[in-house]
């Protein structure tokens, strides 16, 4: 796709793939190795990519969430309480958006968390939560995850 992505007005590349930090990723890895290290072998990709594409102006970063996001797997593997905590998977498709209309050529590289995203363009997240009223669940590829809260993570 590089030859197309050379001619485009202003061409994004937006792997979904957590932020690099170390603590997280010890956490992670802790509890589920390899998916792990498929997400940060794509984070680890998405900062190669930049660098390497930066010349042509086609951005490559990456997207997160700051809470988990509630699909099929999670309703039917993670407790309730994980699922209430979760946000809607329409939030990607906002917090995409809004990072491709920033400038391919100034906006490369970055490790960006979809609340983050919203937030910064003047946009709520809190309507993409399941449910309002139940406690957020930090996601465990994030710094600040609560270790308790990791550890409950898992099977209902």
């Amino acid at each position: 796709c590089i030859p197309y992505l050379k001619e485009s007005q202003n061409p994004h590349v937006i792997n979904i793939a957590p932020p690099l930090d170390m603590k997280s990723a010890q956490d992670a890895c802790e509890r589920h190795l390899l998916f792990s290290l498929s997400k940060y072998g794509m984070s680890f990709c998405t900062m190669g990519m930049a660098r390497e594409f930066r010349e042509f102006g086609i951005a490559f970063n990456c997207l997160w969430q700051e809470r988990p996001i509630s699909t099929a797997t999670l309703k039917n593997n993670f407790a309730n309480d994980v699922v209430r905590g979760s946000n809607r998977p329409e939030i990607y498709a906002e917090a995409a958006y809004l990072i491709s209309l920033k400038s391919a050529r100034d906006f490369t590289g970055n490790y960006c968390i979809d609340e983050s995203i919203l937030l910064e363009n003047g946009i709520d997240p809190a309507k993409y939560a399941v449910e309002r009223s139940a406690p957020a669940v930090k996601d465990i590829f994030l710094p600040g995850a609560d270790d308790s809260a990791l550890k409950s993570l898992f099977i209902k």
